[in-house]
C-alpha cells in the first residue's frame, strides 16, 4: 500500500468515525473527546458535572454505543 493510499483509508475511516459520533448523545461525545484529548477522570468529571468515580462506566458505554453507530455506518 502506498502513503496515499494509507492517508487516503484514514482519511474515510475519520469521517465515519466523525459521522459515528455525531449519532450517540452529546454526553457521551464528550466524554470520548475528553479522555482522548488526555483528560483525567477526575478532570472530566469535574467539566460535566459528574461523580468521579462514575467515569469509567461512562466512558465504557459511551464506546459501546459509538461501535454500534460505526458498525451501522459501515453496514
Amino acid at each position: 500500500m502506498t502513503e496515499i493510499e494509507a492517508e487516503f483509508i484514514q482519511r474515510e475511516e475519520n469521517k465515519e468515525v466523525y459521522a459515528a459520533l455525531k449519532k450517540i448523545p452529546e454526553r457521551d461525545q464528550r466524554i470520548i473527546f475528553l479522555k482522548y484529548s488526555g483528560y483525567s477522570y477526575r478532570e472530566i468529571a469535574e467539566s460535566l458535572n459528574l461523580e468521579e468515580a462514575s467515569i469509567g462506566t461512562y466512558l465504557v458505554r459511551a464506546k459501546k454505543k459509538l461501535k454500534i453507530a460505526l458498525d451501522e455506518i459501515k453496514g
